[in-house]
């Protein structure tokens, strides 16, 4: 989630120039419809019938689905924007995770498909979903994945389900959303890709959600949309930055968690979702944190588009929230006040099987001859090693297992980065 605190006011109130500058600042796009896994009736989908909270028939897997370290046989599309394993889901509302459902939302919201007219096909208001097992469609899959997250990834099964053009409760067509979510697997190996098309994000909320003509209205009180992951076990779960909060549809839509806008890939098949590392700090996605990248995080909080990696890369402190706090950390960052957060791409964290958790750095983790702090949020075990000169740092153990969340800083410097032991 984000948030802005009150005490921001005052510093952006003396940065009208910059501001200024924001509204000058190009626009990204996002993915075209072209770009999206192929869908709908030529390509052998199901048409989820025209409902309000209803969701499909159990459809039962050729190839098991890894989630959550647990093989999934059978699954529910639901007309609401998500993906369910256990049973339907006809809530409307978004709710918090982690709850008792197993769920993999790419919008969950209050998809209406009854607004008129009722065309299989046209373009409006569909929903389609289909088990692909053609080659054409699984090397494009698996060609979106191993760019994300390298490898050689080959997907023998892959389920597809797309909204087309939806509109919102009450049968409300004034303004339409388009999204597809993949699941694909190799039968060891569950990524999840989520798409979001370019300019067709157009409504967060239904009218029994607090939404006036899609949006929950300034001072009003709703929820908004929702996009993630739910275990199902009231533990383990995974939350897009800026879920139930006004402004998701953009995130999502500008957003991306592989520099790719609209576009997000994830790893789901251990008891930890895991995203392509990304450098902690770097909104813009330049491999420099500077102060551009502080006046993108206010860009977003003040409410104008969120640069491509705000959800992904803005919380600089590790605290789950993006907010004002990182913006003057990523300032001071580039000032040379405080050193950087730690890369989170050139380390890791493994549970060594005996209570114990190991986190090594490669060279360019940290700084040169930096002393490198580690704290175990979960349990409280801390730890400290001193990097080489190349910037790498022995395999540092502190208690911990599996699911625990390690948060490690350089000198003791408020910025810091956050990676979970998988």
């Amino acid at each position: 989630m984000y948030k802005a605190y009150c005490d921001c006011i005052g510093r952006l109130a003396s940065l009208g120039a910059v501001l200024f500058t924001l509204l000058l600042s190009p626009t990204v796009t996002a993915v075209p419809l072209g770009t999206f896994i192929p869908f709908g009736q030529a390509a052998g989908d199901t048409r989820l019938p025209a409902n309000d909270d209803g969701s499909s028939q159990s459809i039962s897997l050729r190839v098991p689905f890894p989630f959550f370290g647990v093989p999934q046989l059978t699954l529910f599309v639901n007309n609401n924007g998500n993906i369910t394993f256990t049973s339907s889901l006809p809530d409307f509302t978004p709710f918090v995770f982690p709850s008792g459902n197993k769920v993999i939302a790419p919008y969950f919201a209050d998809v209406d498909t009854t607004g008129p007219p009722d065309v299989s096909g046209d373009g409006l208001d569909d929903v389609y979903f289909s088990e692909r097992t053609n080659q054409s469609d699984l090397r494009g899959i698996s060609t979106i994945v191993n760019k994300a997250f390298g490898g050689a990834f080959a997907a023998t099964s892959a389920f597809v389900a797309t909204w087309d053009h939806v509109g919102y409760y009450s049968s409300n067509v004034d303004k339409l959303n388009t999204f597809q979510v993949v699941l694909t697997t190799n039968g060891v190996q569950s990524f999840v890709i989520f798409h979001y098309l370019d300019n067709g994000m157009q409504w967060e909320a239904g009218d029994a959600d607090g939404g006036v003509g899609g949006f929950i209205p300034i001072g009003g009180t709703g929820t908004s949309a929702a996009a993630g992951f739910d275990a199902g076990d009231n533990v383990n779960f995974f939350t897009i930055t800026g879920s139930l909060m006004p402004g998701i549809s953009t995130i999502l839509h500008n957003g991306s968690n592989i520099s790719v806008p609209g576009q997000w890939v994830f790893q789901v098949n251990t008891s930890v979702v895991s995203s392509p590392p990304v450098l902690v700090g770097d909104i813009n996605n330049d491999n420099v944190i500077n102060a551009v990248d502080a006046r993108l995080v206010l860009e977003a909080l003040v409410g104008l588009p969120p640069a491509i990696h705000f959800a992904s890369a803005g919380d600089v402190n590790a605290d789950d929230l993006i907010d004002n706090r990182d913006s003057i950390l990523l300032l001071a960052v580039a000032s040379g006040r405080i050193s950087p957060p730690p890369d989170p791409s050139r380390m890791q964290a493994l549970d060594n099987g005996e209570g114990g958790v190991v986190v090594p750095g490669s060279a360019g983790a940290v700084p040169a001859s930096s002393t490198v702090n580690l704290l175990n949020t979960t349990n409280g075990a801390t730890n400290s090693v001193r990097a080489a000169s190349n910037g790498s740092f022995g395999g540092t153990t502190l208690a911990g297992v599996a699911g625990d969340t390690i948060v490690v800083d350089v000198n003791g410097s408020p910025a810091r980065t956050a990676i979970t032991i998988p």
